[in-house]
This record gives structure tokens, C-alpha cells and sequence, in this order.
């Protein structure tokens, strides 16, 4: 079992062949959609590193845009290699959502 936000795609060919691989998104929805707050500076939790940027209407929309394109992506490369998904937001009831994952099988 993987567990991840996974922006970046992994590439799991090769451990997906020789044993079961399970994949958990875990997502925050302020990850997939910001809101709009005008000019901002955000802050990397794990390296410090400031982003600053305008977070306008546009902005908002074209990154949220993007995130739906590379989570698609994400899921077809999950899906070639007969890795097992869910997404998990953190709102949700993990539980519950795993659940629907095993029960799937």
C-alpha cells in the first residue's frame, strides 16, 4: 500500500508485476482548488520554500484545470499497470473509503 498526494506521477511498473499494489490519493480540496485570495505567499511545509503568486479567478481556474489533466493521467498509468486507487480527501471518513476499495476487489 502506497499513500500519497501524488502530484508527481510514480512509476510502479515494476513492483505492480511482482506483488499486489495499492494506491491511496490522499487530497485536500484547497490542493485541487486554491481559493481565490489575490497576492499571496505560500509556504512549503516540508523544504520552506515561499511561493508567491496572484491568486485570482483565472489563475485559480487554470490550475484547477490542471490538476484535473494530471490526475487523469495519473489514474490511466494506475490503471495500465493493475494498480488498485482511491482518493481520499481530508474530510472524509478514511475508513469508509478504504472499505469501498477492498470490498471492490
Amino acid at each position: 500500500m502506497v499513500i500519497g498526494d501524488f502530484f508527481e506521477i510514480p512509476d510502479f511498473k515494476l513492483l505492480a508485476k511482482k506483488h499486489e499494489v495499492v494506491a491511496v490519493v490522499v487530497r485536500d480540496r484547497l490542493e485541487e482548488k486554491p481559493p481565490e485570495m489575490g497576492f499571496a505567499s505560500l509556504v512549503d511545509p516540508e523544504s520552506g520554500a515561499a511561493l508567491e503568486g496572484d491568486f485570482n479567478k483565472s489563475s485559480v481556474e487554470a490550475y484547477a484545470k490542471k490538476v484535473v489533466a494530471h490526475d487523469h493521467k495519473l489514474y490511466e498509468t494506475f490503471r495500465k499497470d493493475q494498480i488498485r486507487f482511491t482518493k481520499i480527501y481530508t474530510h472524509s471518513i478514511a475508513s469508509v473509503e478504504l472499505r469501498r476499495l477492498f470490498e471492490g476487489r
